[in-house]
């Protein structure tokens, strides 16, 4: 297990200093790393998702996170039901609201004059690499030098820097 630094980033969450890569102990749960980097940064919490099959449709499922629930399942092309969006739906959707939920913490933080942050994300298979394009749309009385930082700062999302890294599923 490595040792563990603690701070607060620039955002005002509690953050994990993991000096390389390998197992560490978070408050909650046992991780692992695969470092492309030298220094990493992970939020000091775990997340848990339970998925379900809810009998509305034969690829149906009710998802629950938290105190949340919404419904998954595949279009009728491909066998669903079409009661909710797809599995890459969900990761396309998880990475806008990341990006859009980054850009308005530190905007805020800023006290920059951001109205509205519009975030699309579009998903496809090139050459075996998945490959996710972000649109964002800044709305609001901000500087050319603003919206290039917003923009750089949308690169730092916990998930686009998750889905850059690589990953590892632990099945049990």
């Amino acid at each position: 297990m490595e040792d563990l630094d603690e701070g607060v980033n620039r955002y005002g969450a509690t953050l994990t200093s993991v000096r390389h890569a390998g197992d560490y102990r978070s408050r909650n749960a046992w991780s692992t790393l695969s470092a492309c980097e030298s220094h990493w940064y992970l939020p000091i919490m775990s997340m848990r998702a339970v998925v379900a099959e809810s009998g509305d449709g034969p690829l149906a499922n009710e998802v629950t996170v938290g105190n949340h629930r919404l419904v998954a399942d595949e279009p009728e092309a491909l066998g669903g039901s079409d009661t909710g969006p797809g599995p890459y739906g969900l990761l396309c959707a998880a990475l806008g609201a990341c990006t859009s939920m980054t850009i308005r913490m530190y905007a805020g933080r800023k006290d920059w004059p951001l109205e509205r942050v519009e975030v699309t994300v579009d998903h496809e298979r090139v050459d075996g690499v998945d490959v996710f394009t972000k649109a964002i749309t800044l709305t609001g009385a901000l500087d050319q030098d603003q919206t290039e930082r917003l923009r750089e700062i949308a690169g730092r999302c916990p998930v686009h820097r998750t889905l850059e890294a690589s990953s590892r599923v632990v099945t049990r």
